[in-house]
Order: C-alpha cells, then sequence, then structure tokens
C-alpha cells in the first residue's frame, strides 16, 4: 500500500488541478488495515482537507473507532459485502466474514451519518433455499441506505465456472444471459437457474417493504432524492423507482398467468 501521506498527496491533486468534489476509494481491501485507514483520516484532517469521500469498505475488520474516524475525516458512504447469510456458504466462498457483524457495522454507520450500500448475491457454491431465506432474514435486519442483490454469474476463469461445467450444472452460454440480474445460466444440486432468479425478485419486494416501515429510512431516501432531483433532473431519479414497479408488475402478472 502507498503511505497515508502518498494517498492523501493524491488527493489533494485531484482537488486542486481537476476540481475534484468528491472521491470514491475503489479498493476491496480499503478497510482492512486499521493503521492505515486511521493514518489516512488523521492526515486529511492534518492538511484540512474539506472534501467528501466514500469506500469499498468491509464488514468483518471494521470498528466503532475506524467508523467515527472516516466520518470526522469526510467520510459520507462505504459499500461492503455480506452476500449471504450462512456461514458454510460464506466459507465456501473464502469470505471470512461472521455475518451478524454486518448488522453492527450498519448501526454504527448510521450514528455516525455515513451512508450504507450492502452486496448480496444468490446462487453461491452449495446454495439451497433455506440458505437463500437464511440471507434474505439477515439482509432484512442490516440498517443499509441501499443494496446490490444479484444472481451469482460465474464467468470464465472462475473456480465456481469450472465446477459448474465438471458437474454439467451450467444451462448455457449464451453471453448476453452473463448479466447477474435477470438470468441465472446454472443449476444446482438442489435448485434450478428458474427458482433462483424468482427467490432474488422476491427478496428484492422483501427489502423494499422492510425499508419502507422505517422512518429513518425514508427520511434519508427523500432527502437524498430531492438531492438528485436537483443534480440530475427527474426523469433520471425516477427510473430506479420504474424499474421496482416494473419488477412488481412482471411478478403479478406472471402469478395471474399461472393461475389461469
Amino acid at each position: 500500500m502507498f503511505s497515508p501521506e502518498r494517498v492523501v498527496d493524491e488527493m489533494e491533486h485531484v482537488i486542486k488541478h481537476y476540481g475534484a468534489k468528491e472521491i470514491y476509494f475503489d479498493d476491496d481491501d480499503f478497510c482492512v488495515n486499521k493503521k492505515h485507514v486511521l493514518g489516512i483520516c488523521q492526515e486529511i484532517k492534518n492538511r484540512n482537507l474539506n472534501i467528501k469521500w466514500s469506500c469499498m469498505g468491509d464488514a468483518m475488520s471494521t470498528d466503532e473507532e475506524m467508523i467515527k474516524a472516516m466520518a470526522g475525516a469526510g467520510c459520507i458512504f462505504m459499500k461492503f459485502g455480506v452476500e449471504s447469510g450462512n456461514k458454510e456458504i460464506l466459507k465456501n466462498i473464502g469470505k471470512p466474514l461472521d455475518p451478524e457483524r454486518a448488522i453492527l457495522i450498519s448501526k454504527l454507520c448510521r450514528k455516525y451519518n455515513i451512508r450504507t450500500h450492502a452486496t448480496f448475491s444468490f446462487g453461491l457454491e452449495g446454495e439451497t433455499l433455506e440458505t437463500m431465506k437464511e440471507t434474505l432474514r439477515l439482509a432484512n435486519k442490516i440498517k443499509f441506505d441501499y443494496a446490490q442483490v444479484s444472481i451469482t454469474t460465474p464467468f470464465p476463469g472462475t473456480r465456481y465456472y469450472e465446477k459448474l461445467i465438471r458437474k454439467g450444472f451450467l444451462k448455457h452460454v449464451d453471453w448476453n444471459k452473463f448479466d447477474g440480474t435477470n438470468s441465472c445460466v446454472f443449476n444446482t444440486a438442489s435448485l434450478t437457474a428458474e427458482e433462483i432468479e424468482t427467490f432474488r425478485k422476491k427478496a428484492i419486494i422483501s427489502m423494499v417493504a422492510h425499508k419502507l416501515i422505517d422512518p429513518f429510512w425514508v427520511y434519508r431516501y427523500l432527502q437524498r432524492n430531492i438531492l438528485l432531483v436537483r443534480l440530475r433532473g427527474l426523469e433520471a431519479t425516477l427510473a430506479p423507482v420504474r424499474a421496482m414497479w416494473k419488477l412488481l408488475f412482471n411478478r403479478h402478472a406472471n402469478n395471474a398467468k399461472k393461475n389461469q
């Protein structure tokens, strides 16, 4: 890693020479080394850099001291991967995370006014209907502001891709389907691709429903969207809302067809 001084040198450079208004650290391991993070935060404060920043964080190694320091140095947003609520699934993908820590970290970020974005993935190695339900139960306990809910996509070159090939679980190699959102391109020992796709849609609806009964989340959501309307216009701000309604409509339409 570069030293905290070198990192903040680069921050100063893009502020002075390119007029940067906000900085995002797209580093998967940004929060892994506590001493490094605290050093960056202190260096930002020492130089009186008045800039907002966000990062690709981590729920495993982050603690309250780090989150407080980050907030004090201008951090306003942190993204972190949860992926699954099942410990065995996390072990399968080499992610040493206690799922319950994601709940704690989201609460601490809320305490210090850092918005959070949590990521979840359905269809990971060893996935069953019950493990997907575990993930959804965990997701509905986490105080995140935004979420990314994906279908695991086994791109060529990954270990998962090779395993699915060997087991004969890969359905096809239509690259248009390798999108991580609407399409699942494989079956598992206990789930079909269609079941994974359907569960993801149900999970998104459930997560949104839980957020809508959280007054603090609703307040922050409206606050952010008022700002977005000013910055980007009404059309761009409403696009995600339309996507959600489309998801809801398609689900009910499909259910109606099945009941006919």
